[in-house]
């Protein structure tokens, strides 16, 4: 008995499964969310809302692969799974913030919930906003590299930055104003 092989059939075998992989591994990353955010944040609305604004921008970045005209191959996939890394240190600061405003409205109506995104957004909106502009430096360089991988490496980051921080720090607050939670009691 005689088969052919050849490191290339790794490689295609690869792309057979690469969209199984591709969710498996984002439901992976998801459910560890929802445990550690559990953990960390006080309210059961904290990993909820952790969880939704990453599985937001992880469907951004797999539709920005399409986009950018690349294909979903090992290294896009490096940035989805980057992108739920990045992602939650962009916004479980900023709903830990809003959890741990004070309350100076007992009522619990709209004004409360602006003052506690007020509070959350004064408190660590510009540390997040530093961040996400420090690693658009970061990767910058990369933009003027003539290697096509260093080039794909700037797009897919960049696009997982501006997501990430749009999603933290624009979307996310107006969420938390409309249906956050008004009673927290720790």
């Amino acid at each position: 008995r005689m088969f052919t092989y050849s490191l290339w059939y790794t490689v295609w075998a690869h792309y057979l499964s690469i969209e199984r992989i591709v969710l498996w591994t984002l439901l992976a990353g998801l459910v560890a969310i929802t445990a550690v955010a559990s953990l960390a944040l006080p309210h059961p609305s904290g990993p909820v809302l952790a969880v939704f604004i990453t599985a937001m921008v992880d469907v951004g970045v797999i539709g920005a692969i399409p986009w950018a005209g690349f294909a979903l191959n090992s290294l896009t996939v490096l940035f989805v799974v980057m992108a739920v890394g990045f992602v939650v240190d962009f916004n479980v600061h900023v709903i830990h913030g809003y959890l741990h405003a004070p309350n100076t409205n007992p009522v619990g109506d709209i004004s409360s919930r602006e003052e506690r995104v007020r509070h959350a957004l004064s408190t660590v909106g510009g540390s997040i906003l530093l961040g996400g502009l420090s690693s658009f430096l970061g990767f910058c360089a990369m933009g003027f590299s003539s290697s096509d991988l260093f080039w794909r490496f700037f797009v897919m980051l960049i696009t997982l930055v501006l997501l990430g921080m749009g999603h933290g720090l624009i979307f996310l607050p107006v969420l938390l104003t409309y249906i956050g939670p008004t009673n927290i009691t720790f």
